[in-house]
């Protein structure tokens, strides 16, 4: 399952990870790509405090593990475009 830019722009991020899990058997993988904890995109910062945009946020690799959750193994991330943005691979690990 691939899910590429789009997990940080959702502020209720769980039950949607939880739906991406449950399309992926046990040895079967889940690629994401997420903003880096570094880069988070402007587009709320406004001088009278109103948010502008969509909801964003950033994910240190700590905070991406703890989304994925208990059954689920990290084998590969890679950040880059100076280090804004995270990709990760993960494998469900386990009984289903």
């Amino acid at each position: 399952v691939l899910s590429y830019g789009v997990l940080h722009h959702i502020e209720n991020v769980e039950p949607v990870i939880r739906r991406l899990q449950n399309a992926v058997a046990v040895g079967g993988v889940l690629h994401l790509m997420l903003y880096t904890e570094t880069f988070v995109p402007r587009l709320d910062e406004r001088s009278d405090g109103k948010r502008e945009g969509p909801y964003t946020r950033g994910y240190t690799l700590e905070e991406a593990q703890a989304l994925l959750g208990a059954g689920w193994s990290i084998w590969r991330t890679e950040v880059w475009n100076q280090n804004k943005y995270r990709a990760i691979s993960a494998s469900r690990v386990g009984e289903r």
